[in-house]
């Protein structure tokens, strides 16, 4: 798989923290569990950037608006050309990968969250530390982060010019209210009743073609 986005937005959440051995599935960093169904961030620790071995802890954030699975437990993957990492979250959506051998200079992290009540239902995310920051990222996996993917992906099945365009761009002002679109019309498909991969469902796969279209003609949006 190849990547061609950069990512330095506060969409998708994971925290980093410092150099630790194996892999660990489970991670509750609050004493009282978080509303699975409500928007929250958990987890806290850091990385130091251009490192490997690294630890990645973060939290899948079930849409607000949608019914909650009977089972909140995700298969976590983090996916670069070379290596892709697996877990499993908690009941909560929390997870932690350690050991990650992987350097910020490389292509970003693609983060997938697979429901393990639907394997149909998949958060996405594309992830690269900021270098400037100063304090522990946080970092979550939402409908919104599984939109910009989404669009970006769309792009590159149509060979344009909006695949290089980075997470943070699409969450400006300007096309914001696009991904929105997109998002809403992923919604009504976001449940356990879901039997195919939400691009593929009839309303999303159409505006995801019109979005990437739209994205091309607006002034200034493309080199």
């Amino acid at each position: 798989m190849q990547f061609a986005f950069k990512l330095s937005l506060g969409i998708c959440f994971f925290v980093l923290s410092a150099c630790q051995s194996g892999l660990s599935g489970l991670v509750n960093t609050h004493s009282d569990p978080p509303n699975p169904s409500q928007n929250q961030t958990t987890g806290q620790s850091q990385i130091s950037p251009r490192t490997k071995g690294s630890t990645l802890t973060g939290i899948v954030v079930w849409p607000q608006e949608a019914t909650p699975l009977n089972d909140l437990r995700f298969e976590i993957q983090a996916i670069t050309p070379a290596k892709t990492w697996k877990t499993q979250s908690n009941p909560q959506g929390q997870f932690k990968l350690e050991n990650l051998e992987w350097q910020t200079s490389s292509s970003p992290l693609r983060m997938e969250a697979r429901a393990l009540a639907n394997p149909h239902l998949v958060f996405k995310c594309l992830y690269l530390p900021s270098t400037a920051a100063t304090a522990p990222q946080t970092m979550e996996m939402t409908l919104t982060s599984t939109a910009i993917v989404a669009l970006l992906d769309q792009a590159r099945d149509m060979n344009s010019q909006v695949m290089q365009l980075s997470p943070a761009r699409l969450s400006q002002n300007d096309t914001r209210p696009l991904v929105d679109a997109l998002k809403n019309s992923m919604m009504p498909y976001f449940n356990a009743g879901l039997k195919a991969p939400l691009e593929t469902m009839p309303e999303v796969a159409t505006l995801l073609d019109q979005t990437v279209k739209k994205l091309e003609t607006m002034p200034g949006m493309l080199p």
